[in-house]
């Protein structure tokens, strides 16, 4: 039995939608065709031009499937695609370089030469680079689907007179009325395509990208004690001091923990508040403060990393003051950041009426 082009393209639709669904889709869809076709054949046309004329209007199967199952043919869509963006270069400004300044330090200790340190700052450098973009592209990929199914959970049921433009916002629920159109597809851009406005600070990219990011930090923290970056002749030399451990660093995973918990916070929220921009003064403070305190206690490094540092380098007290003296500063100006952030943005709430 030869098929048809219709049940050609009805089969190719239907791999893209779940099973449960396979029979409704069926039904309205074939129904759909054939009214379509009829409707061209009334009008003169030729029942096979009729039938392939009306197929290409609904266009690409696995694009109408898509749209019927409200699942996003893009990684990130317009939802988080600018706060990825923003996070992404943030992250690559200074995370492959940090971490390939601390890939020197094992063949600088080891005596070896220029070309060596270089090639090892450059490898650790961009190894890391696709670290970062792997995993924060990944973390917001979840979270444009999470997002979706959320939005889907919410939405009221379908409205058959609702524009072309609001099927995206609409209950997951399909019917004829949802199949696309080529006006909708080729048509230039109009007013009526713009999106609702939808409030940043509700993003679920925050607390997914803060929730990975110090993640990442604890698991890096944890494998400097119990398995270490660095080995020195075969002795494996832990960059922070193991006297922070337990305590300091239960105490710094514990902020960890509450930043976390914060922006989840913020996210159910779904607006700045005074209480929350307080909160989030405290828990830079508390952060910044671990800190300094080590620093100036001289407590952060490993102190027989250092040795060996002063010792095969030839590097003075002075030098190390000045490198503390940056990770000081640098530290101080993230917090004093981020602190600012929150209450620029319980201004522009409190500016927006919220």
């Amino acid at each position: 039995m030869t098929s048809t082009l219709t049940d050609r393209y009805i089969a190719a639709t239907l791999r893209g939608i779940s099973p449960d669904a396979h029979d409704d889709v069926r039904r309205e869809l074939g129904a759909s065709i054939a009214d379509a076709v009829e409707a061209r054949v009334e009008q003169g046309e030729a029942p096979d031009a009729a039938e392939r004329a009306a197929l290409e209007e609904l266009g690409d199967p696995a694009r109408l499937a898509a749209g019927l199952s409200d699942r996003p043919l893009q990684l990130i869509g317009p939802r988080y695609y600018l706060t990825w963006l923003r996070l992404l270069r943030l992250l690559l400004a200074f995370v492959p370089v940090s971490i390939g300044l601390l890939a020197t330090i094992e063949p600088i200790g080891n005596g070896e030469s220029i070309g060596i340190i270089v090639a090892e700052f450059f490898a650790a450098g961009v190894t890391t680079a696709m670290h970062v973009f792997f995993w924060t592209t990944l973390g917001f990929a979840v979270a444009e689907r999470i997002a979706l199914a959320d939005q889907n959970t919410r939405v009221p049921a379908a409205d058959p007179t609702a524009a072309p433009s609001d099927r995206d916002r609409r209950a997951s629920a399909w019917t004829v009325e949802q199949l696309p159109s080529r006006t909708r597809r080729g048509a230039a851009w109009t007013v009526d395509q713009l999106p609702k406005a939808v409030a940043a600070h509700r993003s679920l990219a925050d607390p997914i990208a803060t929730a990975i990011v110090l993640a990442a930090t604890a698991v890096g923290f944890w494998w400097d004690h119990a398995v270490g970056w660095i080995v020195l002749d075969g002795e494996v030399v832990e960059i922070f001091s193991p006297g922070l451990w337990p305590w300091w660093i239960a105490g710094l995973f514990g902020v960890f923990a509450l930043s976390i918990a914060f922006q989840i916070v913020l996210y159910i929220r779904g607006r700045w508040t005074t209480s929350l921009a307080v909160a989030n003064t405290a828990l830079n403070l508390i952060g910044v403060s671990w800190l300094l305190t080590l620093l100036g206690r001289g407590d952060l490094f490993n102190p027989r990393l250092i040795d060996i540092i002063v010792e095969r380098t030839g590097v003075g007290p002075e030098v190390l003051t000045v490198v503390a003296v940056v990770i000081g500063v640098g530290g101080a100006a993230i917090a004093a950041g981020g602190i600012a952030d929150g209450w620029v943005k319980r201004a522009r709430t409190v500016r927006c009426g919220d």
